[in-house]
């Protein structure tokens, strides 16, 4: 993806309102949805799903490049999943769509379908609406976003806004855009600790960690519109690619001024170096998301099918533990004005091994929203208000705001917004927060899988010994408890598993997620753990 490719979304997704009679097509969806206007998460998904089909108007995608499909283009103008998209609009905007165009409801939609649909009924009224607006704002702004094919974001130290300002954010306008496209709720304490790491602190590596779906990512981009410090170069990297170290070093040097390819080193530890001389020269704050994928398992089964063998490439996973190890260690990078925030599931155990006195980490666990603040989300669906409901449904997924977004649409849908007749059902929904919950299960040893496994069947355990004893009796196993303690505290630090008084349990969704793969995966786990060596 070009330099410019984020500026041409932008500018998209800010014109929508001009090019398309949007508000009367709110209005004419409202009426459509038995006079149920949509969330503001719902009318955030169709600009910009409307913002894509501009830029495929105008020629402004790539040739050739999935990103072209309506998901990713929007993915990316969203800050947010594509198959959480895919879901949301499949579920809420589709649905209104048919009802508005006369197509039967059962009629197959696909919704890179929608924009010409709505276009043929006359809710676009501007011909090029893009055009315009990206060059004044490529005129207006001197700082320098991109967004490559790999997610990464520089902001350079030209920008129009002064870091010493009382403007409340160090950040130009077009980064800011990336934060107010998603509702933000509570997170207020979480904030000031990330405020105390930088400024207090003076923290060089900040780690951020928590389940998939407690709104990491959204927490540190909300941060980052009331960061004062006089940052001169803001680069952020998501790892949804699991990039080489060689590709992560350069996406990052690349931003900064007096840096060419051909000056990179050929070795790992040499270009290691070089990334921290860089770090060390220039003032800079790097945002690292999903760093889980630079250490995790190279797994392509499904997430109905068992997987044969778990591979690892250790090789550059090894690399990646070097470069983590020096970002906590290194005595020249620790007198710098630079800090690096690493955003991912859990504690890289490099991390553990090397924190001590004299290279401090600072760590942020996220966990699930307060009350107060997972209400907001639910309000947004038009759910029936009863208060000991809404408590119940907001321990029930952990106040995880993903989980939240995604049960909220499914019970206005199916159960006219009522949450006591779904809470009535005793079922668990989860939605896209399945696939989720697979990729953390993929990212674990066999033993591991075979304890969560277990704990989901048989509802939890009070010790090592105990689930132990139950897997070598049942499945004559030769694992010692230190094996199982090892296990269980690798689910625990990886929030799978929950320890309520003296009993370890998965949370309800993942023992939903558990249970409907239990007859699949227990008996290739038990072979693979009697194969000398393996698990």
């Amino acid at each position: 993806m070009s330099s410019s490719t984020l500026d041409r979304y932008m500018a998209a997704f800010e014109t929508v309102k001009q090019a398309w009679a949007f508000d009367r097509l709110l209005e004419d969806l409202k009426a459509q949805n038995g006079n149920v206007a949509l969330t503001n998460a719902q009318v955030r998904h169709l600009r910009a799903l409307l913002a894509w089909a501009d830029l495929r108007a105008l020629d402004q995608l790539e040739e050739g490049d999935r990103l072209q499909h309506p998901k990713f283009i929007m993915a990316q103008i969203l800050c947010g999943s594509p198959g959480a998209i895919t879901t949301e609009v499949s579920r809420s905007i589709t649905p209104c769509v048919k009802r508005l165009l006369r197509i039967g409801i059962d009629s197959k939609l696909k919704f890179a379908q929608i924009p010409a649909l709505l276009q043929e009924k006359g809710y676009r009224h501007l011909p090029d609406p893009t055009v315009e607006a990206h060059s004044k704002q490529k005129q207006a702004s001197n700082s320098t976003i991109s967004f490559q094919s790999n997610s990464t974001i520089s902001f350079q130290s030209n920008s129009t806004i002064s870091p010493q300002s009382n403007t409340g954010s160090i950040l130009p306008s077009t980064h800011r855009k990336l934060a107010f496209v998603s509702t933000f709720y509570g997170r207020e304490q979480e904030q000031q600790k990330l405020n105390k790491f930088v400024h207090e602190q003076h923290s060089h590596l900040i780690l951020v960690h928590g389940r998939g779906g407690m709104g990491k990512t959204w927490l540190v981009t909300k941060w980052l519109e009331s960061v004062h410090a006089d940052c001169h170069h803001l680069i952020w990297r998501r790892a949804w690619d699991r990039p080489p170290l060689t590709q992560l070093i350069w996406d990052i040097v690349q931003q900064l001024p007096g840096y060419s390819k051909s000056e990179m080193p050929d070795s790992a530890d040499q270009q290691i170096s070089w990334l921290i001389d860089a770090l060390c020269t220039h003032k800079c704050l790097v945002i690292l998301d999903d760093i889980h994928n630079f250490f995790h398992a190279d797994v392509t089964a499904g997430p109905n099918q068992p997987t044969d063998v778990l591979t690892i490439d250790t090789t550059e996973s090894k690399c990646y533990e070097i470069l983590f190890e020096q970002l906590a260690t290194n005595p020249d990078y620790q007198q710098s004005k630079s800090c690096v925030v690493a955003i991912g599931w859990y504690r890289p155990p490099i991390l553990a091994r090397v924190e001590d006195v004299r290279s401090p980490i600072s760590t942020l666990e996220l966990k699930g929203l307060n009350f107060d603040a997972a209400q907001h989300i639910l309000a947004e669906y038009n759910l029936v208000e009863d208060e000991e409901s809404w408590q119940q449904l907001v321990k029930k997924y952990r106040g995880s705001p993903y989980s939240l977004n995604l049960v909220g649409t499914h019970i206005r849908q199916i159960y006219d917004g009522d949450i006591a007749s779904f809470l009535a059902d005793e079922t668990v929904f989860l939605g896209d927060t399945e696939s989720l919950i697979h990729q953390q299960f993929q990212d674990i040893s066999d033993s591991c899988k075979l304890v969560w496994l277990i704990l989901s069947k048989e509802g939890g355990c009070t010790s090592a010994s105990e689930m132990n004893y139950r897997i070598n009796q049942q499945h004559q196993l030769g694992l010692s408890v230190s094996d199982m303690g090892r296990s269980l505290q690798i689910l625990y630090e990886r929030n799978l598993i929950e320890k309520e008084g003296d009993r370890f349990s998965p949370p309800p969704d993942v023992t939903k997620y558990a249970l409907k793969r239990y007859q699949i995966y227990l008996p290739h786990l038990i072979k693979r753990l009697r194969l000398p060596g393996l698990g």
